[in-house]
């Protein structure tokens, strides 16, 4: 009887952290969901601006509205000189916790990776001048992250309309990234490109392990 009660005792007490696992689960998958939904809120409005042409005061309505809690506290908008930037950050704080202590249940595809999709808006006096935009996915040594930065031509570092490049990263032989340069009179197909994130990147269970899982559309000629 005592032997029986044990097996019981044991079966139960599995039962029991199989559930608690099972529902903790379910919250990260949940918490990364709405990160994800949000995000896309803001991807959408940022879709609609075009720089060189939005003013400021669109900028400051966006920053005013659903997706305010999601600017960078204390330090958005930051102003120097002519200079504004505005910058939305948007991750899953609870996976954050789980990489620094090393636990990773992403990996089991049990919940999705750290995934972190951020923004930042540039206005240079009145005129909207840069969007740059970056999606990350995944946990060292796995990291991958596909980068857009959308300027005007007085700024921008390339000459090219449209710019996509596929880089290793210089620490990690399993990390990777995509960095896409795109103006303003790009072809409405490379501007589509260049906006084509895969936000489900963040809710994805196991995560994204490719840059180009990040941004469906780059490789335009």
């Amino acid at each position: 009887m005592t032997r029986r009660f044990a097996i019981q005792s044991i079966l139960s007490a599995l039962l029991v952290l199989a559930v608690l696992g099972t529902a903790a689960c379910m919250y990260v998958k949940w918490q990364a969901y709405e990160t994800r939904r949000n995000a896309e809120i803001l991807l959408a409005e940022l879709r609609k601006m075009k720089v060189g042409e939005t003013m400021l005061d669109e900028v400051r309505q966006l920053a005013a509205g659903s997706q305010s809690r999601f600017l960078a506290k204390g330090s958005a908008p930051f102003c120097q000189d002519e200079f504004c930037t505005y910058t939305f950050g948007y991750s899953v704080g609870i996976l954050g916790k789980l990489a620094f202590w090393r636990i990773d249940p992403w990996r089991l595809y049990l919940t999705p990776a750290q995934g972190v999709f951020s923004a930042s808006l540039l206005v240079q006096r009145d005129r909207l001048v840069r969007i740059g935009m970056v999606l990350g996915s995944g946990v060292i040594p796995r990291d991958v992250s596909a980068g857009v930065e959308d300027e005007v031509p007085e700024i921008s570092p390339v000459h090219e309309l449209y710019v996509y490049t596929l880089q290793p990263s210089l620490y990690s032989a399993h990390s990777s990234s995509i960095l896409v340069h795109v103006k303003p009179n790009a072809t409405s197909a490379q501007r589509e490109a260049a906006y084509s994130f895969d936000l489900k990147c963040i809710d994805k269970l196991g995560g994204c392990h490719s840059p180009t899982e990040l941004l469906l559309r780059v490789a335009l000629p």
